[in-house]
């Protein structure tokens, strides 16, 4: 079936449908129902399941946009009243510096984390230090675990 006469078949209904079972605003529903056409026109789903996928598909893009527009909204209420937000992206400052965080590191680890840095791929490193595959990730895991454990402290 050509998409004009798809589109004319269910596009306001598909609107009128999302909007029923979603809580979203009537411009998040479009959204939604916009982003649902655009994988569709990508997928091209059977024609007997047309109507099941673009509902489906738009109405967890309502439901997706309406919790991001949720908490955007809490986070500008809770800036607005002045109260102590904890969203780490706000912090112009953090408390420990990536600089820092890898100088904690042990010094195997900072070298491994030191190579993937500089682009080396797995089998690199491997030739480059004569462990094995397994060591090598277990290095990287633990060295990324503690910088995130650095940062986020």
């Amino acid at each position: 079936m050509r998409a004009a006469a798809v589109f004319e078949r269910y596009g306001e209904r598909l609107v009128r449908q999302v909007g029923r079972y979603t809580p979203a605003s009537r411009e998040t529903v479009e959204d939604a129902c916009a982003f649902a056409w655009l994988q569709w026109a990508r997928v091209r789903p059977e024609e007997p399941r047309t109507w099941q996928w673009l509902f489906v598909v738009a109405w967890r893009e309502a439901w997706r946009l309406h919790r991001r527009e949720a908490a955007d909204a809490n986070l500008t209420a809770k800036l607005a009243a002045g109260e102590r937000v904890e969203d780490r992206r706000l912090d112009p400052e953090p408390p420990v510096a990536l600089p820092d965080a890898i100088a904690r590191l042990r010094p195997r680890q900072r070298g491994f984390i030191a190579m993937q840095a500089a682009g080396l791929s797995y089998s690199e490193m491997i030739a480059a230090t004569g462990d094995t595959f397994r060591t090598v990730d277990r290095q990287l895991v633990r060295a990324r675990a503690a910088l995130r454990a650095a940062i986020a402290a």
